[in-house]
């Protein structure tokens, strides 16, 4: 889903970014300082913006951290089969160059239902 997303949305060199480094062990906190710069306007609706412009200037980068909670547990961390857990109705939100989930991904036991494809907004009750 990342790299679909880096090629719809960001340029050539975003998405060979993600796809040849963002999911491997980085060796430096220079080359994740690296990759966030090449990457990072993915993360912004307008490329031009203030927050854009300025994001990860006062960052300290953590090549062991992003190693360890990006590659090691987050890939690993699927949740999707408990979300029939959620037992109070919960409303899931996304942007309008986000995915929504669909009901095909949520297991029947969430109460899903399907989303107009024009509505980024779906209520899940349980």
């Amino acid at each position: 889903m990342v790299l679909e997303k880096a090629r719809q949305r960001g340029t050539p060199e975003e998405a060979a970014a993600i796809e040849t480094r963002f999911f491997d062990h980085l060796e430096s906190d220079e080359e994740l300082a690296s990759l966030a710069a090449t990457v990072g306007g993915l993360y912004f609706y307008d490329r031009d913006s203030e927050a854009a412009k300025t994001f990860g200037i006062n960052t300290h980068f953590s090549a062991a951290a992003y190693n360890r909670s990006v590659i090691d547990i987050h890939a690993q961390h699927n949740v999707i089969d408990r979300l029939g857990e959620i037992d109070v109705p919960t409303l899931v939100l996304c942007g309008p160059t986000s995915s929504p989930p669909t009901s095909s991904a949520l297991p029947a036991s969430t109460g899903a239902f399907p989303v107009p494809s024009s509505s980024c907004s779906s209520e899940v009750a349980t």
